[in-house]
């Protein structure tokens, strides 16, 4: 029977005490020393070994610490349904303890295990634990994952907690959204980018915590003390341009993400971000609702009203995504888009109009005919080509019903625009 004690340390009482336990692993290492025959009689004892093989572990370890004896007995006990609450009891030790360096061997020898037990060991724990010890833990979901992909339903979690919690005891938070750990936030954005790729309904739940990855922004650094000397200032100053850097690189993969698996979850603050933020967010939430809408029709519901208002947006840019992601929508039942597309025909952003005559095209509505008629009358380049290629397109989308006359007629292509129509006509030499 395993037991935690107050001060998390794990006991069988099935087998030995605390004392026992470790007078045997000291007359074990004594006569065989760090031999296979050890390991073997190591194991025999269970589960309740391990924190006496974790005491004997130092900082100086670290190297060679896969090959230390708590790492190569720990896989043997991997059937032994005491050994997980054993290893989370001794990992929360650690960190109460603030014990960086057993934390860290812990996460390792954890998240070599693999298995589904091992992973809700880290899953918990993960917002808690130091810088290395968090790298080892995200490093070891990826693997479990690779190895077993139904693991997706608890690697997300856990990495949603390392974006949306903060480190207890005093540490500075982490996580995709806030924090210093940086470098191992855009390691779990990769992750999630992988896990998405396979499985993007399970990745779709971490929503949230890319959403406030996105908007975060990096924290304006420190001032550097006027009496630190030259050379401390100067790498002062590289970590922190390093962070800036790092934080833009999130907030990017984060958009890429949301755009690329987002769901309805994500549309409130990518319309939050539509009406708030700065010029770029702004464009990017258009392109990122126009990407979501169109995966369902209660998508588009939610996400057409804001792209209809933000079409008016100063910036043109902003414009420009609204069109887009407006003409790619297509017909919406119950919603006219045709006056907010012939509109933008009018623009003086090319980039606009075509993308608005690449969106009449997919609304297929006649009312777009006048405008579209005047631009390819008036341009004889790629807007002009485009436009007469999409009139032609909805005519013969949209043709009236002819009545079928007494004698038979021959009527080709009756939809058919000559494109030369209002050109005027080349010089006869």
């Amino acid at each position: 029977m395993i037991l935690l004690r107050s001060d998390g340390f794990a006991t069988d009482r099935d087998s030995m005490d605390e004392g026992e336990i470790r007078k045997r692993v000291a007359d074990i290492l004594k006569r065989k020393g760090t031999s296979k025959e050890a390991v073997d009689e190591l194991a025999t004892i269970g589960p309740a070994v391990i924190p006496a093989l974790l005491d004997k572990l130092k900082p100086e370890d670290f190297p060679d610490v896969r090959q230390s004896l708590a790492a190569l007995v720990i896989p043997r006990l991997k059937g032994d349904e005491r050994l997980i609450p054993v290893l989370r009891g001794e990992l929360r030790r650690a960190i109460r303890e603030r014990n960086v360096t057993r934390e860290t061997y812990i996460v390792l020898f954890t998240g070599a295990l693999g298995n589904a037990g091992a992973i809700s060991v880290l899953a918990e724990s993960i917002s808690d634990i130091g810088p290395t010890a968090q790298s080892f833990a995200v490093a070891a979901l990826g693997l479990a994952w690779e190895k077993n992909q139904k693991l997706s339903k608890l690697v997300v979690p856990a990495l949603v907690r390392v974006s949306a919690e903060g480190v207890a005891g005093g540490k500075a938070e982490v996580g995709l959204s806030t924090g210093s750990y940086t470098e191992i936030r855009i390691e779990a954005l990769d992750l999630l980018g992988q896990i998405g790729d396979k499985d993007p309904e399970t990745a779709a739940s971490a929503m949230p915590a890319l959403i406030a990855a996105w908007k975060a922004k990096s924290q304006p650094p420190r001032e550097i003390p006027s009496d630190l000397p030259m050379e401390s200032a100067k790498k002062l100053r590289e970590i922190q341009m390093k962070e800036e850097a790092n934080i833009r690189e999130i907030s990017t993969r984060a958009y890429n993400l949301i755009a690329e698996f987002g769901d309805a979850r994500s549309i409130p603050g990518l319309i939050e971000e539509l009406r708030k933020g700065d010029g770029q967010r702004r464009a990017d939430a258009a392109f990122g609702l126009g990407r979501i809408a169109v995966k369902s029709p209660e998508n588009t519901a939610k996400a057409y009203p804001a792209l209809l208002e933000a079409a008016k947006d100063p910036n043109a840019k902003v414009r420009l995504f609204c069109i887009r992601s407006l003409g790619g929508l297509g017909k919406i039942p119950g919603v006219d888009l045709v006056p907010v597309l012939v509109n933008a025909l009018k623009e003086t952003d090319a980039q606009i109009r075509i993308a608005a005559i690449e969106g009449l095209s997919r609304v297929g509505d006649r009312r777009a005919l006048p405008e579209l008629r005047r631009i390819y009358k008036s341009d004889h380049g790629k807007e002009g080509d485009k436009a007469y290629e999409v009139a032609n397109d909805i005519m013969k989308r949209t043709k009236p019903t002819i009545r079928r006359p007494k004698k038979r007629l021959v009527v080709e292509e009756p939809w058919k625009i000559t494109r030369n129509e209002g050109k005027p006509k080349a010089a006869v030499r």
